[in-house]
């Protein structure tokens, strides 16, 4: 809608669009919105729960085995992730999932 023209009112507004376009007219431009938003809801969803559930799985490994350990000549360092949140690993896979694709 242009400026100054039409209602000053939200309830005037929303008036005017059915008037002139029916109820069709709140959807106008929604269809180009959703090509964009459910190809890239769908892989956001997808790698969240693959990698949420593969840390998940991992770290109970872990915590039964002890974990990895890493030998630097006469050193052994045991790794733990533990404090490792899963969600907080899977929500960065997640940026930059959708970021690449």
């Amino acid at each position: 809608m242009a400026v100054g023209i039409g209602s000053k009112h939200i309830a005037g507004s929303f008036l005017e669009v059915i008037e002139h376009q029916g109820w069709q007219g709140f959807w106008a431009g929604n269809a180009v919105n959703m090509v964009r938003i459910i190809p890239t809801q769908s892989i956001e969803l997808g790698t969240f729960e693959c990698v949420k559930r593969a840390m998940t799985s991992m770290q109970k490994k872990w915590n039964e085995d002890g974990g990895p350990k890493l030998q630097i000549g006469q050193v052994t360092l045991n790794l733990s992730l533990s404090w490792v949140s899963p969600v907080a690993v899977a929500g960065a896979a997640t940026g930059v999932a959708s970021t690449l694709v």
